[in-house]
């Protein structure tokens, strides 16, 4: 495994990339900001200057005394590192005055969530329930419809019931890859084979991407003994775009698909 390197010009950032985190940073003063696993530029997210204090504190005058930055598990490397600290402060490096810093904007966010006030604590009680309200279910479907975007449409939708598609990729049908590795225990979990049961289509699944898979889901795809196999592929681990060998038969479309699940790949 590889670690993402992206490198946007200065325009790309502050059109693109930046204006989410500017809202939240400039205009709602969010308690604190996780960096990521990438580089920009070929520097480390969580290790920028310019990122965490030119752009985040100065720029946009993130600088309440209580906020702070946390870095996404792994992205820094700190297994280890207390030993370091000692001979830090020795060789002028690193302060006291930075360590009570950090510590007192860490630890009031604890104190703010009550971390410490037990069962006492306003969100103790809160569990799965509390989150899967019919109002948070459907404000995360309105948020998926409002994400997907579809460059051209050629007859795909809207998806009529009584065809045949073809499902490839082994998370086509597979729950627990589904949740990722940072999801709580969900109430129910549907998969993409599942959903497009539901709505009337027969799936035929490869539950991979080797040759002999797709070879044997594609011809019983064929909605008609002439016709093109429809063919999707929702998942695939290190997998940027997905295409198929000529011998698979003649796609009337390709269907790309981003994988940036781990900010990684292959």
């Amino acid at each position: 495994m590889q670690a993402w390197h992206h490198g946007p010009e200065e325009q790309g950032l502050a059109e693109y990339h930046m204006p989410p985190s500017r809202v939240y940073a400039r205009d709602t003063n969010v308690g604190s900001f996780l960096c990521w696993y990438n580089a920009v530029n070929g520097v480390p997210s969580c290790g920028s200057k310019y990122l965490l204090q030119t752009v985040l504190r100065e720029h946009w005058n993130w600088t309440s005394h209580n906020n702070y930055i946390a870095s996404n598990y792994n992205s820094c490397e700190c297994s280890g590192r207390s030993s370091d600290i000692k001979g830090a402060v020795n060789s002028g490096a690193l302060t006291e005055a930075t360590m009570n810093r950090a510590l007192t904007r860490q630890h009031e966010g604890l104190v703010r969530a009550g971390y410490f006030d037990g069962p006492a604590s306003q969100y103790a009680s809160l569990g799965t329930s509390s989150v899967n309200t019919p109002v948070a279910k459907q404000l995360a479907l309105q948020a998926v419809i409002d994400s997907i975007v579809i460059l051209k449409n050629n007859g795909t939708l809207p998806i009529k019931a009584g065809i045949k598609v073809a499902m490839v990729g082994f998370w086509a049908d597979d729950k627990i890859k589904l949740r990722g590795s940072y999801s709580s225990p969900p109430p129910y979990l549907i998969t993409p084979v599942a959903a497009t049961k539901d709505i009337g289509i027969t799936v035929n699944v490869a539950n991979d991407n080797t040759d002999a898979a797709v070879a044997a889901a594609l011809p019983l795809a064929r909605n008609s003994p002439d016709s093109y196999p429809n063919a999707v592929q929702p998942f695939g681990y290190g997998l940027h775009y997905t295409t198929f060998k000529p011998s698979y038969g003649t796609f009337s479309e390709t269907l790309a698909i981003a994988d940036l699940t781990d900010g990684c790949k292959e």
